[in-house]
């Protein structure tokens, strides 16, 4: 999330805020728990939990290198919001 009393960052405010931050090879598309929790203003143990339950997607390129592309999460958790009446 975006500062306190401010507007919600959006998908696009996101990715590309991610691309900026993070330069590694490929291009920062795959990221850790810890700053894919940063950039959503979670915290890590969030993201690991709601990757265990299958809620997140996630890439296993290893025994315990598990990464996170931010646009699939993203999309993901948007199928997850509940409306307001």
């Amino acid at each position: 999330m975006s500062k306190k009393g401010s507007e919600p960052l959006s998908s696009k405010t996101l990715i590309e805020a991610c691309r900026r931050k993070v330069h590694r090879r490929g291009n920062g598309v795959l990221l850790t728990a810890e700053e894919l929790a940063n950039l959503l203003g979670e915290e890590p143990r969030t993201i690991h939990t709601l990757r265990k339950k299958g809620i997140l997607p996630f890439y296993e390129l290893g025994y315990r290198c598990k990464r996170f592309k931010l646009s699939e999460c993203l999309a993901a958790l948007e199928l997850r919001k509940i409306s307001c009446r």
